[in-house]
């Protein structure tokens, strides 16, 4: 009894672990990177050559990354 009673413990920590990991998964998109607090996530290019970009919110506020986005959203708008 001793025995199973040290395990019980472990066991409890192994099944919570689980458990938040699968929480935190999700299905669509398995590999999904956490983006640090203050960033914002970026995706540019078609489906095959899409690459990610983490960027941080106080940008989204400056004058050449707003006329950048301005340029980008004339040149493909979103939705299309």
């Amino acid at each position: 009894m001793g025995l199973m009673r040290s395990m019980i413990p472990n066991g409890k920590q192994l099944f919570k672990s689980q458990s938040l990991k699968k929480r935190n998964q999700c299905p669509s998109a398995p590999n999904l990177e956490l983006v640090p607090t203050g960033h914002v996530a970026v995706y540019v290019g078609e489906q095959v050559e899409k690459k990610r970009f983490v960027v941080p919110i106080s940008y989204l506020n400056h004058p050449l990354f707003r006329d950048f986005l301005s340029c980008a959203a004339e040149k493909r708008p979103i939705g299309t």
